[in-house]
């Protein structure tokens, strides 16, 4: 309910294009679980029409300021025996070899939503300030969600927890995410407890039910966005 309503407010922001580009940050990261590295790197080469998904890459070519800071600090480490300049060639790139991956869109709003945002604003560069500052505001008009609480990161933290209920085993919730380790796709799962339901139901000879039911098509921007 809390994800839906922070969906609604995005939908309903007064400038159009703020609305668009609201709304397609929060569900990519909070139902797809984009990490918001990944949001704001995201071109048109990224989408796959024939798969209906986003492919990301393993490297993109980037000089943004997000990615200069990535480099100064890595720069910075003990024992990184390299200049900026050299660091930066590597970026971007995601935060591992799994995160090299494909995601499916499996919703008409999150089609339709992608397809507005790059038909609204191109390739254009989007900064992490800009991407963070948009959650927010969005929380903050939320009836009900606390937005001390919302940030990008925790929007991937709610994807984890949407498909860990929604059955999938942890291979494919860590091949979705782009985790490192399994370990995290374990974590999701028994914080949810939807794989002890799962095992439960099927010792039991009973058919495994959701306690929550989502809706298999969920209103898109221009359903949810108000004709006033």
């Amino acid at each position: 309910r809390q994800f839906e309503a922070l969906v609604g407010t995005a939908a309903n922001f007064r400038d159009v294009r703020k609305s668009i580009e609201t709304t397609h940050f929060i569900v990519m990261e909070g139902r797809y679980g984009e990490r918001p590295a990944e949001t704001i790197h995201t071109t048109r080469d990224w989408l796959n029409p024939e798969r209906v998904s986003v492919d990301i890459p393993g490297y993109e070519d980037c000089n943004c300021g997000y990615c200069k800071t990535g480099a100064r600090r890595r720069a910075a480490r003990d024992g990184v025996e390299a200049t900026e300049e050299e660091i930066l060639e590597e970026y971007w790139s995601p935060k591992s070899e799994k995160g090299a991956r494909t995601i499916p869109l499996r919703t008409e709003r999150a089609v339709d939503i992608t397809s507005r945002y790059f038909k609204t604003f191109g390739d254009t560069d989007v900064s992490y300030s800009t991407l963070y500052r948009r959650v927010k505001v969005a929380a903050m008009y939320t009836e009900g969600v606390d937005a001390d609480r919302v940030t990008p990161q925790v929007l991937r933290a709610t994807a984890a927890s949407y498909w860990a209920w929604h059955g999938l085993n942890p291979s494919t919730l860590q091949a979705l995410f782009g985790w490192k380790y399994i370990q995290t796709a374990a974590y999701y799962l028994n914080r949810t407890g939807a794989q002890i339901s799962r095992e439960m139901n099927r010792a039991m000879g009973s058919r495994f039910v959701l306690p929550v039911r989502y809706a298999e098509q969920p209103p898109t921007w221009s359903e949810m966005r108000s004709s006033d």
